[in-house]
Formats: C-alpha cells, structure tokens, sequence
C-alpha cells in the first residue's frame, strides 16, 4: 500500500506566523505530526509513504503543483491513503474540499486522514458529519480573513515607501542591509539610461531591441540568471532570451527608474486565486523619492512622449481578434504579430527583426489559411469524440461487470465469515456449560476457549476489513461520459467560441508547416489509454 502524506504552507502563513499563526503550521513540524501518526498505526507499518509538499501556495484553490500531482495519482490508482495535518493544509476551500472527502476518495476508494482534526475516511459517518463540515467552513471564512489582513499589511508598508516587490527590477537591486530598500546595480542602471536616451532620440522601440541585441547587452533576465536568480522565462522554448519591443517598453513604462515606489499595479482577483487583474491607476500606492533614482522626471516625461508618437495606428481590439495572443512561432515560442489590413490579416514572427539567433520562419501566413486549418482540425476533433465516447461506453460497461462480480463474491465470503464467527459462539457457549457441568477441566477449559478466542477475533477482524472494502467500493452510479458531453459541444458550438473557449494555441513552423493544440485533447487521452 502506498500512503501519501500532504504538506502545505501559504504566503500568508509565513507573513502572519509572529501576529496570528503559531510555529506548529511549519512544514518541519508537520512533517514530524504526521511521522509520529503513521509510526504508532500498525497498518501503516509496511507501506510505502511518498510526501508532497506545497511550500508557499494558498490553499483556497487546487492549482497547486504537489497537490495537482497527488491528485493525477490518485486518479491512477497508485495512492490508497491520504494523510495531513489537519483539513486546513489539504484545501481551504469549503466546496472544493468537502466534494473530495465525501464523494471524490470513496468512489476512489481512498482513505483520507487530518490528523489534528480526528477525521479518518475509514468511518463512514466521519465524511458527512456536521463537525467536519462546520469545520471546513471555518478554515474557508479564516482564509479569506487572513489574506485581508495580508494585503493591509502590505498597503500600510508599501505606503511608507518600501519595496514590497519579491524582486527588485532590472537596474536595481535589493539592499542587502534592508529587503524592503532598493538600491541602483551600476551595470545594468547603466544600460537602463541607455534606453531612454535612445528613446529620447526618436527610436522606436523595435529598433531599440536590435540595437541592445547587436551591442550583445544581456537582456533582464540572463543578467539576473548571471547574478543567481533561478526564475524561468515564460512561453519560451529556448532558455536563453533577447531583446524584445515588449522588455523596452516595460522599462520605459517604468515610474520606479524615477525613484518612485509603486505598488498594487496588479491584484489577484481573490483570496486564493492566481488570475490577477489590471488595477485602474487611480488606485496604485505611490510614493516619491523612496530609493535613488536612475533617470530624472525629465527624462521619463521626454520617453512617454515620444511612445505616444509612435504608438502602434489601426490597432485591433481583442474582441475582434479571434486569434488573439493564441498564435505562436514554433521556433522562438513567441507570439506572432498581425499585420495588414483588418479585412485579410496576416501573422508574422518579429523576431528575425530583432536578432539573428533563431531560424524563425520570415514568410507571412494569413489569417483565412489559419481559420481553415483550425476548422478541419476541429473536425477531426469531432470525429474523435465520437470514437473516444464509444471506447468509454464499453470500457465503462466492463467496469460495472467487474465491480457486480467482486462485490457477490465479497458478499457470499462475508455471509461465510459471519456463520464462522455464529459458530465459534456457540462453541465457546458450549465449552462454558462443559466446565459448568464438570465435563471439561480447568486447564482444559482455558485451553480451549483461548485457541477459540483467537479464532473468534481473526475471523471478527476479516469481517470488519471486508464490510469496509465493501462500503468504500460500492457502486455510486456510472460515471459521467465525458467524451459525450464534449463530443456535443464540439458539434454545437460556433466556431468563434470553440477558438475563445477550447483552443490554447496555434503554432507556425518555417514552410508555413501548423500544429494545433486544443485544451482537452490530453484529458481524452488520459482517460481512455
């Protein structure tokens, strides 16, 4: 048997921990919690545990890694047992975390366990009960309590001017002496004031890109990966970056280089949840001559004018553009720009414009041939369904089968048992009236009922373990064919929604050669091989 054992700690524990949290929440002592928990169980005493931890991750929402992870196997039916601290480190969503103890593990056939919480899976009553689901609802309201007095806390610092940024940017550095205290990198504050004086000269910020890359000045992020930092680059496939329009215009866009604190440019939509959305700039905390500055007031004034007067003409609101931000250079892994006229738009990689480091494909590709590959991809998507509803349909038939098989032997194997455990009874009733009446001896007498006693609990302990096999893998009805309910929203749905809802990308190789990648397309594959 493998027993996973979960281990979590939020941002907002590890902010709170001197005000409102104690040290008991840390991952050390949970990790020795749930040690000591499963050295003084027996059944534990031959399984293969495997820990999990999320360090840093709120619990309000499931898109955590190790937990995702832990989920995929369970689902795979490589997991049996569950254990954590308390329910508040597996989730504190009060929806989310009931549906996994109460429906999600027993149809799974999985036992859960929260330790300090005195829940465990096995009892069939524990799942329902009012105290675990008062309970549940507790760590939810707490949650969202303790992420508002995060966030005031971070307001109130940020407007005393402190950094209350994870990383200083590009041509600053945090302060060694105070880590809410940024102070300019001479380097890279260096090539910061070179692109505003470019900027400042009328260059745009394309050629200000090609200029930095032929100059080979390391971008943003190799300087920091020069310097110790480990964060990755997003939506790229090489490791190594260059310059782009998009790192000069967050630089020059940037009020910090003026020696202004600002904070709240962006905020999470709510506790627990990782889409953040743009805050109106009304809203922002800013604070003047926080930290040195690297350009003047002047200099960043000159720079927005003239982004103003080259800003891009004829731009295509999002809402027009079907494709928007979902089609990419198979070679950079960046997204391609739309060009021409908004009648018959075409897509192109830029990059070539800016470095000569990646073979990206030069050759224009229109938005109509696009469409047309994507709507007979999508048919074949339909076709797909089909078959994969059809497999569904006989994989889950031959399910039911087994599960009607298994649970008649189980019931003629406990109906056995129960007669075994009425006569041992009766035997040992029968061995008390033999003494009684000076048929048996003392010795005899004691003999026998304790070989009978010992036979009498193996036989109550077989019971027990197959009534509770029995109740975890009863039948809960058949399970919802998926493929069915996509395959219908596939044929209904226009082709506009389908692009909006279910297609994550389109990618463009050199000879206009073009993969499609649809969101569901793994989840069909997961399920059925």
């Amino acid at each position: 048997m493998t027993v996973a054992t979960y281990l979590r700690i939020s941002y907002e524990d590890q902010e709170m921990k001197k005000a409102v949290k104690t040290e008991s929440n840390s991952i050390a002592n949970q990790r020795n919690l749930i040690s000591n928990f499963i050295g003084k169980h027996p059944e534990f005493e031959h399984a293969r545990i495997v820990e999990f931890c999320d360090d840093g991750w709120s619990g309000r929402n499931f898109e955590r890694p190790a937990v995702r992870e832990l989920l995929n196997q369970v689902q795979d039916g490589r997991i049996r047992c569950i254990v954590v601290k308390d329910l508040s480190r597996f989730g504190r969503n009060y929806l989310e975390v009931g549906n996994y103890i109460s429906r999600v593990f027993p149809f799974l056939n999985v036992r859960f366990i929260a330790v300090n919480d005195n829940f465990d899976s096995s009892n069939p009553m524990a799942a329902e009960s009012l105290e675990v689901s008062f309970k549940t609802l507790l760590h939810d309201i707490y949650s969202r309590d303790l992420s508002h007095k995060v966030k005031n806390s971070l307001r109130f610092q940020a407007r005393q001017g402190k950094c209350m940024a994870a990383f200083a940017p590009y041509g600053y550095v945090k302060d060694a002496g105070h880590k809410n205290r940024m102070i300019p990198d001479p380097d890279a504050a260096e090539n910061v004031r070179s692109v505003f004086r470019m900027a400042a000269d009328g260059m745009t910020t394309l050629q200000i890109a090609r200029e930095m890359n032929h100059r080979n000045i390391l971008t943003p992020m190799q300087y920091k990966r020069m310097n110790g930092s480990n964060r990755t680059i997003p939506n790229r496939i090489h490791e190594d970056n260059f310059w782009t329009p998009e790192t000069v215009i967050k630089i020059l866009r940037d009020e910090r280089y003026t020696g202004k604190a600002v904070f709240g440019k962006r905020k999470r939509e709510g506790a627990g949840n990782t889409r953040q959305v743009t805050v109106n700039k009304a809203e922002w905390i800013t604070v003047d001559h926080a930290h040195e500055s690297i350009i003047s007031q002047v200099e960043f004034d000159q720079a927005q004018k003239k982004l103003r007067a080259y800003a891009k003409r004829g731009t295509v609101r999002k809402t027009e553009n079907l494709l928007h931000k979902k089609v990419r250079c198979g070679i950079c892994g960046r997204c391609m720009m739309r060009t021409g006229s908004r009648k018959n738009p075409s897509y192109t990689c830029m990059t070539s414009c800016m470095t000569e480091v990646y073979p990206c494909p030069t050759e224009r590709i229109a938005q109509a041939d696009l469409l047309e590959i994507i709507q007979k991809n999508m048919q074949e998507q339909v076709k797909y369904a089909v078959d994969s509803s059809q497999i569904w349909e006989e994989r889950q038939r031959h399910i039911e089968n087994q599960e009607v098989l298994e649970r008649d032997n189980s019931e003629k194997k406990l109906c056995m048992l129960k007669q075994s455990h009425n006569r041992i009874e009766s035997y040992i009733q029968e061995l008390y009236e033999k003494f009684a009446f000076g048929e048996l001896d003392r010795d005899a007498y004691v003999r026998l009922k304790k070989a009978a006693l010992e036979r009498y609990g193996n036989v109550s302990k077989q019971i027990e373990e197959l009534e509770l096999k029995m109740g975890h893998g009863k039948m809960n009805g058949r399970m919802e064919n998926r493929f069915e309910e996509n395959k219908i929203s596939v044929i209904e749905k226009p082709m506009k929604d389908m692009i909006a809802d279910v297609l994550r990308a389109v990618i463009v190789y050199p000879g206009k050669r073009v993969e499609v990648v649809w969101d569901y397309r793994d989840e069909f594959s997961a399920s059925v091989f």
